[in-house]
């Protein structure tokens, strides 16, 4: 046998284990509320799941670890002040934020999507969150772009129904195995369904002076003209990210009280300007730890690291990694050709280039 055979046999062993991997529709769990001593968990153990599982586990591991390094004693709750600038307090609750997440696992070669919650841990106190997800392969699923996200929200809204359910088994007796079994959702459908057209009729009604104006209470830049220069910088330097190869570690701000999916195809739709989103695999977080406050979204195009677990806690301000541009602030020397721009703009799809 030679060496072209072997290639050849071995290319023909990659594909056959590629095929056997499938969308899994059936909802699994896995985590912790205040009525049992232990984990809720699902059966299966697929070996999506189990990466996923292993990944939230060291995560949260970490999330103490940290805050206890920098609250100095054993507890996970405090304020943290910046002593340079009181702006960067960090209110530390011990929690977890409100997140739905799509993880792309690179061991597996699955895409999880993740919606999560924070009760508060097991009946004796032990910290832990609890997370519904389901997963299709990563390859028959690249990107996302902006065209993508409605067949996302078709994922994540039966997902985020089961915490008013989860509410009601708090509420009375009952088995959460037996109340949340056989769950399935359609994530096949999700491939095929490509539809620009709902976020770009919502996207042309949204004034852009409007989004700023209820974005801007959770951004450092809150005056209109030197944010949007600001942002225009940051885009040149996400095309030269693109054109490096390099990953990207990156936050991008969200108005409140503003629909979330607009934003977020509004946003993809910005990037897929600047990078080929086609040819990446990137992984979303929707976090949100007030209701009254505009949730955040990150994108990592990169696969997935433990120290990511730490974005859905107050924590992610001290990622040296994250390019927050929430927290970013203008560079005096603003290119002319950028100037004036804002002015010309009038909605959300003009800012986005939709």
């Amino acid at each position: 046998m030679g060496l072209s055979d072997i290639k050849t046999g071995i290319s023909s062993l990659w594909q056959k284990r590629k095929s056997k991997t499938a969308p899994d529709p059936v909802v699994r769990w896995f985590g912790k509320l205040p009525t049992y001593g232990d984990y809720y968990e699902s059966a299966g153990g697929a070996e999506w799941e189990k990466e996923l599982r292993e990944w939230s586990l060291r995560g949260r591991e970490l999330f103490r670890v940290r805050s206890k390094a920098l609250l100095g004693d054993k507890s996970q709750t405090g304020k943290i002040v910046d002593a340079e600038d009181e702006e960067e307090t960090i209110h530390l609750t011990g929690r977890i934020d409100d997140c739905d997440a799509v993880l792309r696992l690179p061991k597996s070669g699955m895409t999880a999507f993740v919606t999560l919650r924070d009760y508060g841990g097991d009946m004796v106190g032990r910290p832990f969150p609890l997370m519904f997800y389901v997963a299709i392969p990563t390859e028959s699923w690249p990107g996302p772009d902006c065209g993508m996200v409605s067949g996302m929200e078709q994922v994540f809204e039966p997902l985020r129904s089961l915490w008013g359910e989860v509410a009601q088994f708090l509420r009375g007796p009952g088995n959460f195995d037996s109340t949340f079994r056989g769950r399935k959702i359609d994530v096949a459908s999700i491939v095929e369904n490509k539809s620009n057209g709902d976020w770009t009729r919502g996207a042309m009604g949204l004034s852009v002076g409007d989004w700023f104006d209820a974005a801007r209470h959770s951004m450092k830049t809150r005056e209109p003209v030197a944010w949007f220069e600001m942002i225009s910088r940051w885009g040149e330097q996400i095309r030269q990210h693109d054109e490096n190869d390099h990953g990207l570690s990156l936050r991008l701000p969200l108005a409140a009280r503003t629909d979330e999916m607009i934003q977020l195809a509004g946003w993809l739709r910005w990037l897929e300007q600047r990078m080929d989103l086609s040819k990446r695999a990137c992984s979303l977080l929707l976090t949100r730890n007030d209701v009254s406050a505009p949730s955040k979204l990150t994108l990592l195009a990169r696969d997935i690291e433990v120290d990511d677990f730490l974005l859905m806690t107050p924590l992610s301000a001290k990622l040296d990694y994250l390019d927050d541009i929430t927290m970013a602030e203008p560079h005096n020397d603003v290119p002319s050709e950028s100037k004036g721009g804002w002015s010309a703009m009038q909605t959300w799809a003009d800012f986005v280039g939709a």
